[in-house]
């Protein structure tokens, strides 16, 4: 079914280029199981995730990553996102765009709420820089531009594009 659709997609003006009717896109936060069992309840463990990545890519597939949602202080670290791009540059990935984590709401089953339960009940010692940065429902400029300039001179060096290539 995908391969057909890559065959017979109808590319908008702007993606003619591509001359692929299919991307395929798959969204980690983390490539580690134990954090990712945290902040994703029920979704497929990312090493479930990176199979389908490289069954997808081996396949012919454009295939594509999207580091969303980045976890401040968590999955941002240095060493967190030079493993990742060095996972990813191995597979290899087409292009990897990175996202900050947004979180909205005060009820119960809430983003922003679940996920301030799980900083405080996992990693107290961040809580304190969550709520601060966490004022209102999106990071702050600056650190969401340094995350910016961050995963595109990691883009840089382990040569994935940073834009549908």
């Amino acid at each position: 079914m995908l391969e057909e659709i890559d065959r017979n997609a109808v590319l908008p003006a702007d993606l003619q280029h591509l001359k692929r009717g299919t991307l395929i896109t798959f969204s980690f936060s983390t490539l580690d199981a134990e954090t990712g069992k945290l902040f994703e309840p029920g979704a497929t463990a990312p090493s479930d995730r990176l199979e389908a990545v490289k069954a997808a890519k081996s396949n012919g597939f454009k295939t594509d990553i999207s580091l969303m949602p980045l976890l401040f202080y968590i999955s941002d670290t240095d060493e967190s996102l030079q493993s990742m791009f060095q996972t990813f540059s191995d597979v290899p990935v087409d292009y990897i765009f990175p996202a900050t984590i947004t979180l909205f709401g005060e009820g119960k089953a809430d983003s922003k709420t679940l996920m301030m339960n799980a900083i405080q009940k996992h990693y107290p010692i961040l809580y304190p820089e969550y709520m601060k940065l966490f004022k209102s429902d999106y990071l702050p400029y600056a650190y969401r531009n340094e995350v910016d300039q961050r995963t595109k001179l990691l883009c840089k060096q382990y040569g994935i594009q940073d834009f549908i290539c």
